[in-house]
């Protein structure tokens, strides 16, 4: 085991690293010191932590390639995911900020009750922010998401589906974005304007 985790530090360390997003399934997890090596479908991903979700895309930096054995590094957050979830309760719920938390258990794209969204979020070291979007079921939405030293940026746009779709039906699925990293505050922005401002104190 110290044997990969010196191997996977030295070529972090010495490789010239190139942006790519590998999508697809997480195969096996080992423990490698300070590391965990994912084996997905597209190559070995080398992490701090273990995955979210076993099914995703990931942003990372290539950081070996050597034939067919392809070693990436994960790029550090903040990391997006959006599900449809059924708010029972029926009142719109406001976009919240978790401090020290993390997301264990969440498959990005499915469909869950809000609470149990919100039962996901534990203890950690990362600030997670959930962001229920009303009247999204008629809507393109498109997240952005950075980090800008300790604040975290979020903008989401939402488009309609089709210029002349003006009303949306009401409905109790709506859209939940999620998006954690390591941030000390936290700006979200909806189509412009910003709807949450929170900064740990």
């Amino acid at each position: 085991m110290r044997g990969i985790r010196v191997g996977v530090i030295l070529l972090i360390a010495i490789f010239t690293a190139s942006a790519h997003v590998i999508s697809g399934t997480v195969n096996a997890i080992i423990p490698a010191g300070n590391f965990w090596l994912w084996i997905t479908d597209g190559g070995i991903i080398a992490s701090p932590t273990i995955p979210h979700s076993l099914h995703g895309k990931w942003p990372v930096n290539l950081v070996c390639s050597n034939g067919p054995i392809k070693i990436y590094e994960l790029i550090k957050g903040p990391w997006v995911c959006k599900v449809e979830a059924l708010n029972l309760l029926g009142a719109q719920p406001k976009p919240q900020v978790f401090w020290n938390s993390t997301i264990k258990g969440l498959e990005c794209g499915e469909r869950y009750l809000l609470s149990d969204v919100k039962e996901m979020i534990s203890k950690g070291n990362q600030t997670v922010v959930m962001v229920p979007l009303s009247g999204s079921i008629c809507k393109r939405v498109k997240v952005n998401a950075t980090i800008n030293g300790e604040n975290m940026i979020i903008n989401i746009t939402m488009i309609p589906i089709k210029p002349w779709v003006k009303i949306c039906p009401a409905s109790k699925m709506i859209d939940v974005v999620l998006v954690w990293g390591k941030a000390k505050s936290v700006d979200v922005i909806v189509n412009g304007k910003e709807i949450l401002y929170a900064k740990s104190k």
